[in-house]
């Protein structure tokens, strides 16, 4: 049988992971969007989705979601390119990285990644999905043209 004293102990370890559950995470202040040009691609078996950009102490926050083309679950395949351009068609950022899935029982993955400055007004943004390792999928598209 428990004394008041862990019950007290109990109950107060019970109430912190209640609110600490359903806290909100903060991801910083959302950038405008009508200020900076936005372009996805997808691949054959994804596309880029629920495209967020974050302003944050330390720079920017892109994220997002990879979904499927198609029904089905587990691994999404492949990888997500990110490049930023100035208001020239100067890239001033590229970036290589891979989405998470929460859950295998999903049809969309997460990603995200941090540029360490923020995005001036007028840039453009390009997110592209590719279905396979970066080497191989990258190469034949960059052969296309």
């Amino acid at each position: 049988m428990l004394n008041l004293q862990s019950l007290i102990i109990v109950a107060s370890l019970a109430g912190v992971l209640l609110i600490s559950g359903c806290a909100t995470l903060n991801y910083g202040e959302p950038y405008d969007m009508s200020n900076i040009s936005l372009k996805t691609e997808r691949s054959r078996f994804a596309k880029v989705d629920r495209v967020n950009i974050y302003k944050q102490q330390e720079g920017t926050l892109i994220r997002g979601e990879v979904r499927r083309n198609f029904y089905g679950r587990g691994t999404i395949p492949g990888h997500v390119d990110i490049e930023l351009t100035d208001s020239t068609g100067k890239s001033v950022f590229k970036e290589k990285t891979y989405s998470r899935h929460t859950s295998l029982r999903s049809h969309y993955a997460d990603f995200s990644i941090k540029i360490p400055f923020p995005v001036a007004k007028g840039s453009h943004l390009r997110i592209v999905h590719h279905d396979g390792g970066h080497r191989e999928d990258c190469v034949k598209n960059d052969q296309k043209g």
